[in-house]
């Protein structure tokens, strides 16, 4: 990509129902135009641009009203994330990439440990920052738990991260929606307040009574507005 900065654009948003579409490890399949639709909603900036670098910029996508609106700059960050790894072993899988992509073979060698470690890097930062809290504190008996779903697909909403506000204790939702939160003592009160959020969703914040521990908390979080279509790259307008 020779430019060092470009804005994405959708002209002609696609206006099928994404529930009647089937979906797959990296976006959703458009049976009515025969084509994989990528979803970058949920992904930083980095990792749209090293996609739409891979893919030369060709491809239908599903991007939050946000994303549409602001500059994407390209920076000389090479390194490889293992969520993006397994993002671009899935569209090697779809036929996306080349296959004389060589990068693209290395990936898919090791997609079912960097599916693995995608699932459980965050919750294994957690382990570790929740047993340096419970060295200084502990006290483990005040848990909250519960499930973070979809409002619109009533669908669980894997990878959210749920965290008491104000605070560095936090943890992330498993594939199912699930999430445990050890509270430490400093941190009790009669109400605890959490943030769940994700890129691609509206925060949302939630009370929790202390009295209400014991009973699992079901948090509802509501998409962006969200577009989908062929993608064009562009350079920004000069101010």
């Amino acid at each position: 990509m020779k430019n060092n900065s470009f804005i994405l654009k959708i002209e002609k948003p696609c206006m099928e129902d994404i529930s009647t579409m089937a979906r797959h490890d990296v976006g959703l399949y458009c049976s009515h135009c025969e084509k994989n639709v990528i979803d970058f909603s949920k992904l930083s900036d980095d990792e749209v641009i090293r996609i739409m670098e891979k893919l030369e910029g060709k491809v239908c996508g599903r991007l939050t009203k946000k994303q549409l609106e602001r500059i994407f700059v390209v920076t000389q960050n090479k390194k490889v994330s293992p969520r993006l790894n397994t993002i671009l072993a899935g569209l090697f899988a779809l036929g996306m990439l080349e296959p004389h992509d060589s990068s693209a073979k290395d990936v898919v060698k090791a997609q079912v440990v960097l599916q693995h470690n995608f699932l459980n890097e965050n919750n294994v930062a957690e382990q570790k920052t929740f047993e340096q809290i419970k060295s200084a504190d502990d006290s483990t008996k005040n848990v909250i738990h519960g499930k973070v779903i979809d409002g619109k697909s009533k669908l669980p909403v894997g990878l959210m991260y749920v965290s008491i506000q104000h605070s560095v204790v936090s943890t992330t939702t498993d594939s199912a929606g699930n999430f445990e939160l050890h509270v430490p003592d400093n941190l009790m009160s009669d109400t605890i307040t959490l943030e769940v959020h994700l890129q691609g969703y509206e925060t949302k914040e939630t009370k929790v009574a202390k009295s209400k521990f014991s009973h699992s908390v079901t948090v509802m979080v509501t998409e962006e507005e969200m577009i989908m279509g062929k993608m064009i790259m562009e350079q920004p307008p000069k101010n």
